[in-house]
């Protein structure tokens, strides 16, 4: 081990534990032991697979923390008390993550972990004592590595990497086992592959986007040759905004599927949404939007239920109201009881100079959806 001591700064990592557990592991340190454990670890390469620093936070009997975390993420997985004993010192137990997305460990293998991190990872120990403890490191370690083939072609973004588990029909000696393997890797989802997968994996391949923490964030089903359904992990399975074109890349891909295109248009005015939301949060948005954004609010995504960045979108608009109604007091009145009667096609026309009188059309609309006289679901064309 280095002789320069790890700090805080020393890593990119996070300070806390997001779901912290109490775990039970005792181990008794004599001073040199200590010692060495106050200098910590810092990565060396994109190998190293641990972070490690103490914080010589003084509570009570408590000398201090010992901090892991993982090194590729930064996250936090494990805190470790350390209490002065008399002449020496001791590890009373240990706080782990629970938060099932950043760490998946039963408490047990987190002991086991914990007991050859500190042991032969830091002080350097060789005994076969530490045989088992090892064992459940290597689980750990290879267990990212045994998911099927990783799409590699796929443009990520440097998020992470799409993982695929191969059907029972191009796959059928190792159905049972892709099965066990789908269902680990996204058991702390709202995918209800965690109770399915045996099924989803019947009617097709399954792809999976893991973020650089190994967490499930994108998912895609494939019936047969189809993209059968895209799923992200907020509400209503909707994707959040910064996997949004990882999802896009991946579609595009695969645009000789069946399904990839319609899939892909629905992520695409997902992106819409949140880039109307931005104009109209920082002050750029301006009357010539107008047709666009009705354009957009007419049309409707592929999500589960209530789309959550359509939502946020309808919300923001509202703030536009005293800087917009009063701009269409020059629409003329014959207009407005023109629309008021019928529903017409979408037709983009400019607000100051409009060509024809069907350019009016997405302002009309758009004063009535600012005074609450349609909704959103209005909108939407019948086809």
């Amino acid at each position: 081990m280095s002789d320069i001591k790890a700090n805080a700064n020393s890593w990119n990592a996070k300070s806390t534990l997001f779901k912290p557990q109490k775990i039970v592991f005792e181990q008794t340190l004599t001073v040199d032991e200590f010692s060495t454990l106050e200098k910590g670890y810092i990565p060396k390469s994109d190998s190293d697979k641990w972070f490690v620093y103490f914080d010589d936070m003084i509570m009570d009997e408590v000398v201090g923390m010992l901090k892991f975390f993982r090194a590729h993420n930064g996250r936090m997985v494990y805190l470790v008390p350390i209490e002065k004993s008399g002449g020496d010192y001791k590890i009373p137990f240990l706080f782990a993550e629970r938060y099932i997305r950043y760490w998946k460990n039963t408490n047990e293998s987190d002991a086991q972990i914990i007991c050859y991190l500190i042991n032969c990872f830091l002080l350097g120990k060789k005994d076969a004592a530490y045989d088992d403890c090892f064992k459940a490191l290597e689980i750990l370690e290879e267990q990212s590595k045994e998911w099927c083939e990783v799409a590699d072609s796929v443009n990520t973004h440097g998020k992470g990497k799409w993982v695929k588990f191969n059907s029972k029909t191009s796959d059928p000696q190792n159905f049972q086992d892709n099965v066990e393997k789908l269902k680990a890797l996204v058991s702390g989802t709202p995918w209800c592959t965690k109770q399915l997968a045996d099924l989803h994996l019947t009617e097709g391949d399954f792809y999976i986007f893991i973020d650089n923490g190994s967490n499930p964030q994108v998912a895609v089903k494939f019936d047969n040759n189809k993209v059968g359904q895209v799923r992200g992990i907020l509400p209503y399975q909707q994707i959040e905004t910064e996997y949004l074109r990882i999802a896009d890349s991946f579609l595009v891909s695969n645009y000789e599927k069946a399904g990839a295109r319609d899939w892909e248009a629905s992520v695409k005015l997902n992106e819409s949404y949140i880039s109307y939301n931005k104009m109209i949060l920082n002050g750029t948005f301006k009357p010539s939007n107008i047709p666009s954004l009705m354009g957009v609010l007419a049309k409707s995504t592929k999500d589960y239920g209530k789309n959550a960045h359509k939502a946020e979108l309808l919300k923001n608009i509202q703030t536009l109201k005293q800087k917009f109604l009063q701009r269409f007091k020059k629409v003329p009145e014959d207009y407005i009881e023109y629309f008021s009667k019928t529903q017409t096609g979408w037709y983009e026309g400019s607000y100051e100079s409009p060509s024809n009188w069907w350019s009016y059309e997405p302002f009309i609309l758009f004063h009535k959806l600012l005074q609450g006289q349609i909704g959103a679901g209005s909108l939407i064309k019948k086809k």
